[in-house]
């Protein structure tokens, strides 16, 4: 099973040059890892906490993150980071890639979610 930190570090590993063959499309590629990361942290997070909330959509699962414990401003971050990391997943020819710069940010903030779900309660 891949966890969230597998995927995180597959996502650095594309940011950090690791990519050679990819011909462009590894900032896409680290997006859709860092957001799959980030969803599958709030599973583990809502599975252990709110099993109902598990199986909402990862929108609302990010808007109930408060209720769980999570600082406000880590929430919001979260919810930035998922949504335009979402939009980076969808290409459309005339969109520009995600820079390596932005990509570390959300990379960071995801591993700020998988880190408070990993910590014991």
């Amino acid at each position: 099973m891949t966890t969230p930190a597998d995927l995180l570090r597959a996502a650095e590993g594309l940011v950090g040059g690791g990519a050679s063959g990819a011909k462009g499309a590894w900032s896409r590629a680290a997006a859709l890892l860092t957001r799959q990361a980030i969803e599958a942290s709030l599973t583990d997070l809502w599975t252990r906490r709110s099993p109902g909330v598990a199986r909402c959509p990862a929108r609302i699962q990010l808007i109930c993150l408060p209720a769980a414990g999570l600082d406000t401003e880590v929430a919001q971050q979260l919810r930035h980071a998922w949504a335009v990391l979402s939009a980076a997943c969808h290409h459309h020819p005339y969109d520009v890639a995600p820079s390596s710069h932005e990509l570390r940010e959300w990379i960071r903030v995801a591993a700020r979610l998988h880190r408070v779900v990993c910590s014991p309660e």
